[in-house]
């Protein structure tokens, strides 16, 4: 397809967070949706993150347990329910035995910023947000970018339980949502022959997850999202009407 019928846009495509690469399906995908797109690099990905699990944290676990109430609890519930009521020195300790282990991505964007915050703290994150929330939309005019085109989840889609080993999904959604920006995802294709599984660093459980996601895939749909600046919704769904048009 050829993104240039939407008339004087100029599209972003952020391929990868550089926590871990998206599947081969993904990356196929993006670059079906055309060669005129110009590549586009989210910045500072990693430390939001790092902010984006710290807001959705501060309460140190209360609203899930209010929510539950004495509701049975799944697997991956319990989890999260742990990490977010952790001491600091609970915390610290995991955070070590964690890097002794090789656990990269978990020791170093997720659990070392969960937990209960003080108000001060909170407030210094959104603090945070908000200069991000000012920075993109500069970023983006100032590189005359009118709209981005990202994976949605760093694979395609899970089986039933898929997602219970994956403590990160990557920071597209995450990031996305955390910005407040308006956007728009579909699923555009499937997994081909050949797409199932990259070599990933094993060693790292969120990869070796993630690499046990991958297999068997061939045939599951792969999707993608479009994102642009605050109040500009028309640009969202003026591509993806395109897109769904010619996919």
């Amino acid at each position: 397809m050829n993104l240039q019928m939407v008339k004087d846009l100029t599209i972003g495509m952020w391929m990868t967070d550089h926590i871990f690469s998206p599947s081969p399906s993904i990356t196929r995908v993006l670059e079906d949706a055309g060669a005129e797109l110009v590549p586009y690099e989210l910045p500072m990905v990693k430390e939001n993150m790092q902010c984006f699990y710290g807001m959705m944290c501060a309460d140190g676990g209360k609203g899930i347990e209010n929510t539950l109430v004495l509701s049975t609890q799944e697997h991956p519930i319990t989890k999260i329910l742990e990490v977010q009521k952790m001491g600091k020195i609970k915390r610290k300790l995991a955070v070590s035995v964690l890097k002794l282990l090789k656990q990269k991505i978990v020791s170093s964007v997720i659990i070392p910023f969960t937990g209960n915050k003080t108000n001060q703290e909170y407030q210094e994150l959104v603090s945070k947000r908000g200069q991000y929330q000012n920075l993109i939309p500069n970023d983006l005019r100032e590189k005359n970018i009118n709209a981005i085109i990202c994976p949605i989840f760093p694979t395609s889609a899970l089986f039933h339980n898929g997602s219970k080993n994956l403590s990160y999904e990557g920071a597209y959604n995450s990031l996305i949502n955390f910005l407040g920006f308006p956007s728009g995802a579909f699923s555009y294709s499937f997994v081909k022959e050949g797409e199932q599984t990259m070599e990933r660093d094993t060693t790292d459980f969120v990869l070796k997850a993630v690499m046990e996601a991958e297999k068997n895939s061939l045939g599951l749909p792969v999707g993608f999202q479009v994102v642009s600046l605050p109040n500009h919704e028309h640009i969202v769904l003026s591509i993806m009407a395109h897109l769904e048009q010619t996919s």
